[in-house]
């Protein structure tokens, strides 16, 4: 790992690019931000048993991809912020490079979550 080598600039890019990435997936001319935002109503499918059951598990479903959908806008919004706080501490190579895993992980900590804004997806 000691033989990989990124320059400020890599990581001002890299900022650039989660920012589009952002800016992108929160953008509401998509129909996935129009779904996980504006909550469009149950289709109907009846009023027998296996139609109710079918609706409740529709909401079930809608209802964690639009929490997924929302956490990751948050998290996309993290990564921007650290790598533009990370690319504006270490300006050029040598404050790069004099930087320790520790001040990396202290810029990394300001901005994400302890536990990295992970989800088990088998509990949706």
């Amino acid at each position: 790992m000691s033989d990989v080598k990124v320059t400020p600039g890599e990581i001002d890019e890299f900022a650039k690019v989660v920012a589009k990435l952002h800016d992108d997936w929160i953008n509401p001319n998509y129909a996935a931000v129009y779904v996980a935002m504006d909550k469009p109503s149950t289709p109907q499918f009846g009023s027998f048993a296996a139609a109710t059951t079918a609706a409740t598990s529709y909401d079930t479903k809608m209802t964690a991809f639009r929490t997924a959908f929302q956490s990751l806008a948050v998290l996309l919004d993290d990564v921007r912020q650290t790598s533009e706080a990370i690319a504006k501490n270490y300006k050029d190579a040598e404050a790069l490079a004099k930087a320790t895993v520790a001040d990396v992980d202290k810029a990394l900590g300001e901005s994400v979550a302890d536990d990295g804004g992970a989800t088990n997806p088998s509990s949706t």
